[in-house]
């Protein structure tokens, strides 16, 4: 459905986009997390095209959004994280006037809105002002405005801001009854919903894309990690791991006890022990093990670990 070929974006001469690539073919819900500033709402406005690409391509269906950019655009559903609303519309005369933009007419265009104000729960305020709505329904807009025209992809930038507890609920089974034939983007801070969601993770460092798996992956990820205590100094150990352990991450967790240094140790590979692997170090070095601890590691703590300046290879 859509495909990044070696997007790259400079700001005068700072880059915020290095040469990300990546293709989604089957209807999914898509996450795409990063640190501000790591360039995921840049990442955004060129997908959707109001910006454009420095360098490299972004294709929908087989189509060129600099080749054909309205073609593309009918195709795509976009939400920022402001919502460009008119406040001194009705909801319904809102997004009439969106279906318009997006040349739905007629009562394809009726019919639409009638069930895209349903799905969003927003029957109940379909006629008020929306500059009169709380926060949480304007949210609700913002999410409806987008599904007009029934776009073969979603883009939403921090779609649950505003929403309470019950309308996330609700907004999640939106969002996977949606994506049952479409393709959904959803970049958001709150890491525990990507999980509930997400089938599948991108993973955004100052401009780079770090991590692209799916989500069980990334879970694997966070399991096969080990808190360790071994009787050496820093270095010496840090040495043993560089030597001894390939394909692994490591962070130095401090002096536990004199003459000792504590380790988080994981691997970045599907396959294998990181246990054994630790043992077999330790024991072929003649450094005595003290404690070993399995860690399990959250997204979000999986998350840091792939963006931090600290987790070293």
């Amino acid at each position: 459905m859509i495909e990044l070929q070696n997007v790259r974006k400079y700001y005068g001469n700072k880059l915020a986009l290095n040469d990300v690539s990546f293709q989604i073919e089957d209807a999914s819900i898509i996450g795409l997390l990063g640190k501000n500033g790591a360039g995921k709402s840049t990442l955004m406005n060129i997908m959707t095209g109001y910006l454009p690409a420095t360098a490299g391509n972004v294709c929908v269906d087989g189509l060129s959004i600099d080749e054909a950019p309205q073609e593309v655009k009918g195709k795509i559903g976009y939400l920022p994280e402001k919502p460009p609303l008119y406040d001194t519309m009705s909801v319904r005369g809102f997004l009439e006037y969106v279906a318009k933009l997006k040349r739905v007419s007629g009562k394809n265009a009726a019919s639409s809105i009638d069930d895209i104000i349903k799905r969003t729960g927003l029957d109940v305020v379909e006629n008020r002002l929306i500059r009169n709505l709380s926060k949480g329904y304007q949210q609700r807009v913002g999410i409806a405005q987008a599904m007009v025209g029934e776009p073969k992809i979603l883009i939403l930038d921090e779609p649950t801001v505003g929403l309470d507890p019950s309308q996330v609920v609700e907004f999640r089974s939106l969002l996977k009854e949606y994506a049952k034939e479409h393709v959904i983007i959803i970049s958001s801070h709150i890491l525990a919903e990507i999980a509930e969601i997400c089938d599948r993770i991108l993973i955004l460092n100052k401009g780079s894309l770090i991590k692209d798996c799916r989500m069980e992956e990334l879970n694997h990820a966070g399991r096969n990690r080990v808190f360790v205590r071994v009787k050496a100094q820093k270095d010496r150990f840090e040495d043993i791991i560089l030597k001894e352990i390939a394909d692994c991450r490591y962070q130095y967790k401090g002096q536990g006890e004199p003459g000792c240094s504590d380790w988080e140790i994981g691997f970045d590979k599907e396959t294998g022990d990181i246990r054994e692997e630790v043992f077999y170090a330790a024991v072929a070095n003649h450094i005595e093990l003290l404690q070993m601890i399995p860690v399990q590691e959250e997204i979000e703590d999986v998350f840091l670990n792939l963006t931090s300046a600290e987790y070293s290879k």
